[in-house]
């Protein structure tokens, strides 16, 4: 009887003895309908065995191989994941970095827009005095011109009441 749950080695043991009584109760079997039976000596079992160890050392080989490849893998994920997490990192510092220098050149070009409006109304200012002045220089120029006439009709009637 096997314990439960029975270890490897008990469940190895246990189909070792089932194969070996198998065979015994085959090989009666057989020679009871009077076949031909294969002897089974201690040689054969132990050939038995020995391929039996042999194929799960060479199974056992595999596995250690593909662990170790998974394990490699697995190695290469983690770095990987390490790699990812370090650039979102980074990603994040420079988003907030870039959101910076975009309120910066943000607030840059509202105060350009500002100052384009204000020279603009400076100029529209300065264009309105030019008027205006244009407009004062054409009244002195009508005012000095009257004066000037008056001025000399003045020096014309001053020469006259001069002159007896």
């Amino acid at each position: 009887m096997l314990p439960k749950p029975p270890t490897h080695r008990q469940a190895i043991v246990n189909a070792f003895v089932f194969i070996h009584q198998t065979m015994h109760v085959l090989n009666t079997r057989l020679s009871k309908r009077g076949m031909k039976v294969t002897a089974i000596t201690p040689r054969h079992y132990l050939d038995f065995i020995q391929h039996y160890v042999t194929l799960y050392n060479e199974k056992r080989s595999d596995l250690e191989e593909q662990q170790l490849h998974l394990n490699v893998g697995l190695g290469k994920i983690s770095d990987t994941v390490s790699q990812v997490e370090e650039l979102r990192k980074s990603l994040a510092k420079k988003q907030i970095q870039l959101d910076e220098k975009n309120d910066l050149a943000n607030k840059k070009l509202k105060q350009m827009m500002e100052d384009q409006t204000k020279a603009e109304q400076q100029k529209e200012a300065s264009k309105d005095v030019r008027e205006k002045l244009a407009v004062q220089k054409q009244e002195i120029a009508v005012r000095t011109e009257k004066v000037m006439i008056d001025l000399a009709e003045v020096e014309r009637q001053s020469e006259r009441l001069r002159t007896p």
